[in-house]
């Protein structure tokens, strides 16, 4: 062994490889009756699952297979035998999730192709599905607007008013859904689908809903080519007063690159009218480029870029503009589930403010982390911590603002 120098001394030696090694196989050799131990805990429990599901006790199959996805996410045989019998139940929402995460795993050609067949079935499956999300919502600065107490003007300072500053706040966050799917003759499959989602504040001058009705209809080309386009429409109340409405057209694909990675691409065009503020009206062109990446059962990957060009009355309102997303979501042995989202925009605006002299340039980051246990449920509704963090940074002095957002939301499927 090699000697080093001490505060204590020179008699010290530094432990040696051999010496280290020696440790980490006693550790290894005292851990391993542990492992063992919950593993052939957990083959019990499976071998119970399966009796309980084939004689027709699905409840208590679900819960013992729950507690298995839990402690091992990553166990493709436990995922899926969960799947069939959410399955069985009628829970197709719950079952189609666990099949996608099944894309990423190391399974066999006979499960693999089983897999496959369930989700294109599901994928086709009609009837009503209804989602509903709700949560509050404290933000530091509801409105988005600037913390400055005043903004140069042809080199005058002008001060702000209260209302026109950063205001702290809580929202009723909400969220709702209707879809369904009809199969036609020709293979084809239509669907359509009613959309609500907004922030309702004490201040009826923060309040923000979306509308959206939507009708489309796609057609699978071959095992990694699906068409779609369709229809929406579009409307958006603030305050409680309409401020635009519009209809739009998009066509997209979906490409399957592998067994674990989809690759997406939507074109969209809409039509804006703004009652209220007519020089806004005009049509607003976005494409969308995504990939998503199942690793394994508990790790999937997102990416997303986004070009978009905006036609107004107003040249200050006309623009171009570009993002960037990046996202991560991992389930963890016990249950939990962390994700992660990045989003970097630029957006660049045509004219020159008349009112600044200068033309708008926007640079918008945002920070994104969610957390959820599968262990915690509130009367059938899972609760989902999320924080936000954003700031826009702009040659419009009014344009630049930072804003944390903090939400505990509860969501289901039914």
């Amino acid at each position: 062994m090699t000697a080093f120098k001490s505060r204590r001394g020179r008699g010290a030696h530094a432990p040696g490889p051999l010496f280290l090694r020696l440790i980490c196989v006693i550790v290894l050799l005292l851990a391993a009756p542990a492992f063992a131990q919950t593993a052939d805990r957990q083959a019990m429990a499976f071998e119970q699952a399966r009796q309980a599901a084939s004689t027709g006790r699905l409840d208590e199959a679900q819960a013992l297979l729950e507690r298995l996805v839990t402690l091992s996410p990553d166990t493709p045989g436990y995922r899926l035998a969960l799947a069939e019998v959410l399955l069985r139940q009628g829970q197709t929402d719950r079952a189609f999730f666990h099949y996608s995460q099944l894309e990423g795993a190391a399974l066999g050609p006979r499960d693999r192709a089983h897999v496959a067949q369930r989700l294109a079935v599901m994928r086709r499956s009609e009837g009503w599905k209804l989602r509903l999300s709700f949560g509050l919502v404290p933000q530091t600065n509801v409105g988005k607007r600037t913390s400055a107490d005043s903004i140069d003007i042809g080199g005058i300072d002008f001060a702000l008013d209260a209302k026109s500053r950063e205001q702290s706040g809580v929202g009723l966050a909400f969220a709702a859904g209707a879809s369904r799917a009809v199969t036609l003759r020709s293979g084809s499959v239509l669907r359509f689908g009613l959309q609500a989602q907004g922030y309702a504040y004490n201040d009826r001058s923060f309040n923000d809903l979306r509308l959206r009705a939507s009708l489309g209809l796609e057609r699978v080309m071959s095992q990694t080519l699906l068409l779609e386009g369709g229809l929406v429409h579009n409307t958006r109340f603030l305050a409680d007063k309409r401020f635009s409405t519009g209809p739009g057209l998009w066509l997209g694909a979906q490409v399957k690159l592998s067994r674990q990675s989809l690759l997406t691409l939507r074109g969209q065009t809409d039509w804006q009218r703004h009652p209220t503020a007519p020089g806004l009206d005009g049509m607003r062109h976005a494409l969308v480029l995504g990939l998503r990446h199942q690793a394994s059962p508990s790790l999937s990957m997102t990416a997303q870029l986004g070009l978009d060009r905006t036609e107004a009355r107003q040249d200050t309102q006309s623009g171009k503009g570009v993002s960037l997303t990046l996202g991560a979501r991992k389930q963890w042995a016990g249950g939990l589930t962390l994700g992660l989202d990045l989003t970097q925009r630029q957006e660049r605006r045509d004219g020159t403010e008349p009112l600044f002299g200068v033309r708008r340039d926007d640079r918008t980051t945002s920070v994104t982390l969610r957390a959820s246990h599968r262990s915690f449920t509130v009367s059938g509704y899972a609760p989902t911590l999320e924080i936000t963090r954003e700031q826009r940074r702009s040659t419009l002095a009014p344009a630049r603002y930072r804003n944390t957002s903090v939400g505990i939301f509860l969501s289901r499927e039914f």
